[in-house]
């Protein structure tokens, strides 16, 4: 049975939830404490369920933030590409450099052959 509960729950670090979780039931059992002891008791439950459900909604949004940032880091070559590798860089910065110095060129004739015409 406890192997099974394992399986669908796998175990994670929940340190945010769970800080999240302690500091409201801290805060909420304090408020309570005008209403005396059950009070604290009931309004420390009920502090501990909203932190518990408002960590696990920052965690869930940590995790897809996580995840998103991974997709965008494959996909920019950033972990499985080769960003920052020597030879790439500088086949890139040759193509790049032959552009540019055929882009002037034309523009040199162009201007040459406006120039010719305003004479």
């Amino acid at each position: 049975m406890f192997r099974k509960i394992q399986r669908k729950f796998p175990r994670q670090s929940h340190r945010s939830r769970n800080a999240i979780a302690t500091g409201i039931t801290a805060v909420s059992a304090a408020l309570g404490a005008a209403g005396g002891p059950i009070g604290m008791i009931v309004a420390g439950a009920l502090g501990a369920g909203v932190g518990l459900f408002l960590g696990t909604i920052l965690e869930r949004d940590a995790r897809r933030a996580s995840a998103h940032d991974r997709e965008l880091d494959r996909e920019i070559g950033v972990t499985e590409g080769t960003v920052g590798s020597p030879n790439e860089a500088r086949i890139s910065l040759d193509a790049v450099e032959a552009r540019e110095s055929a882009e002037h060129e034309t523009a040199t004739k162009e201007l040459e052959a406006l120039a010719d015409e305003l004479r």
